[in-house]
């Protein structure tokens, strides 16, 4: 059963736990979350996967910054890399290190694999600011 809108926190958790086997697994991830809310994948699933991801903690291991998300339509999130641990909040950053803005349209088609970051970056989709050496470090944050 994928995740769906209205779950709760722990409904969103114990259905990751059921669904998937690999969380490295990108197409299984996709199927489960593909219509997860921003709200739901940023403050639950996004801290799930990161925890279930040894790989990902390693990759950002020496990394300290704040990604500020702009998701028109959707809301705002900061997310918090210190060395390894992860931290999302609702709201804007005081002071991102790395913004990153884009439709929730866009957000969710991306998040289902439909359209490629890469991609959606060169027609204008998604806008950075900010330090783009951080953006790069975005494909271990988001699997």
């Amino acid at each position: 059963m994928p995740v769906k809108p209205g779950m709760s926190k722990e409904e969103i958790i114990k259905t990751l736990e059921e669904e998937i086997k690999d969380p490295k697994d990108k197409k299984q991830m996709r199927e489960c979350v593909k219509d997860a809310t921003p709200d739901q994948a940023f403050e639950t699933i996004m801290a799930w996967g990161f925890e279930k991801r040894p790989d990902a903690k390693q990759k950002l291991a020496t990394t300290t910054a704040i990604f500020q998300f702009n998701i028109t339509g959707a809301g705002e999130w900061q997310i918090k890399v210190d060395k390894g641990t992860l931290a999302v909040e609702k709201g804007k950053a005081p002071k991102a290190n790395c913004t990153i803005t884009m439709a929730a349209a866009d957000y969710k088609d991306m998040a289902a694999g439909k359209l490629d970051p890469q991609a959606a970056f060169m027609a204008g989709k998604i806008k950075f600011a900010g330090d783009m050496s951080l953006a790069m470090k975005l494909g271990a944050l988001l699997g």
